[in-house]
């Protein structure tokens, strides 16, 4: 039996009013910087993962995990960001492309610094893979 993945706005509705906040403020953000940009909630990843227009098919470009206290806000192919005040996670991890942030706080949120992520994000996704591949031989 597949299970249908709610909307944002319902998978948010679980999670703290604090957390629903910076979500909503991010969210924002990606709706102002890429108007392009889709949504869809993957209950399996208990993510919020976000997309935009390629060739065929969207294109994964951008995750929110939310969490109790905080939110994950991350990139699908973060090394070819440039890195934000402060630096992303996920280099620790061993995570290849990915590199993200944990938020907190209202201000965590930085409208001028996600604004160029998000854009940078966007289009590193729509990248060819072997650009891509060449790019991040070069970091």
């Amino acid at each position: 039996m597949t299970r249908i993945a709610p909307s944002p706005e319902h998978y948010l509705a679980r999670f703290p009013p604090p957390i629903q906040g910076l979500a909503g403020q991010v969210r924002r953000l990606v709706a102002r910087t890429r108007p392009d940009a889709t949504e869809q909630v993957k209950l399996g990843w208990r993510a919020i993962n976000l997309y935009v227009p390629g060739r065929r098919q969207p294109v994964f470009f951008g995750f929110l995990i939310p969490h109790p206290a905080s939110l994950t806000f991350g990139f699908t192919y973060g090394v070819l960001v440039d890195e934000p005040p402060g630096g992303f996670l996920g280099a620790d991890e061993k995570l290849v492309w990915a590199r993200y942030l944990a938020l907190r706080a209202p201000r965590d949120v930085r409208p001028a610094v996600f604004t160029r992520l998000i854009g940078q994000a966007a289009e590193a996704a729509l990248l060819p893979t072997a650009l891509r591949e060449q790019r991040r031989r070069v970091l």
